[in-house]
């Protein structure tokens, strides 16, 4: 049985540290593959509509017009990290992302290799 949600609309800030709304931050993976939070970091912060289940604060859900609803999990208590920890986790995410793009490109090589017969070793 599906439980149906009432979702109330709110307007939220996206900043550095994350969604703001109601005092807490969220995150969801639209934003991190956008990057919105560095950009806020670089730019001014910028408001979006959001969506929430009344009386919940677990989350919050984005409206993106190709996926639909994306849920935003609660990211930490407001002040839990300090804005270098926090960069250092968006950094992380973006090295991670890296290695991964290297890692496709290497894949590709070594496909492009086999056909040619040419011997491949990383």
């Amino acid at each position: 049985m599906i439980k149906e949600r009432i979702l109330a609309a709110s307007q939220a800030r996206v900043t550095a540290k994350g969604i703001f709304f109601r005092g807490l931050h969220y995150s969801c993976t639209r934003a991190i593959r956008e990057q919105w939070f560095e950009k806020a970091t670089h730019k001014k912060s910028w408001k979006i509509t959001i969506y929430y289940e009344p009386g919940q604060s677990e989350g919050i859900y984005i409206w993106d017009s190709e996926r639909g609803f994306e849920f935003c999990n609660l990211v930490m208590p407001h002040n839990t990290w300090s804005h270098y920890q926090l960069q250092r986790y968006y950094e992380s995410l973006q090295k991670l992302k890296s290695l991964k793009k290297q890692k496709l490109i290497n894949k590709k090589r070594r496909s492009v290799y086999r056909r040619k017969g040419i011997l491949w070793e990383s």
